[in-house]
């Protein structure tokens, strides 16, 4: 699987790279999610009308936290910002 991290990862950063990597799934630094979302967002303008189907039965904590992933952060990011836990954080994704 693929991985990108940046050089000024910690030790800590790097075995649960190492682990994610080990367990089969992908793994990009925070700072290149969010430069290339913010890349890819560019490339197609944000729709005019507010998006309607599944988006709109989100809750507003859902569709806050799906937001701040779609920025680029990190799980452990989210939780910082929202003040919540990680394990919160990571429900309320699987939630959506």
């Amino acid at each position: 699987m693929p991985a990108a991290l940046l050089k000024d990862v910690t030790t800590e950063q790097l075995f649960d790279a190492v682990r994610v990597i080990a367990a089969g799934d992908a793994l990009l630094a925070p700072a290149v999610t969010r430069r290339l979302i913010s890349e890819f967002a560019q490339l197609f303008p944000k729709p005019d009308a507010p998006s309607t189907g599944a988006l709109a039965t989100l809750t507003p904590r859902e569709t806050e936290v799906l937001r701040l992933l779609a920025e680029g952060l990190s799980n452990q990011e989210i939780a910082a910002q929202l003040v919540v836990t990680e394990e919160t954080v990571r429900h309320t994704l699987a939630m959506c």
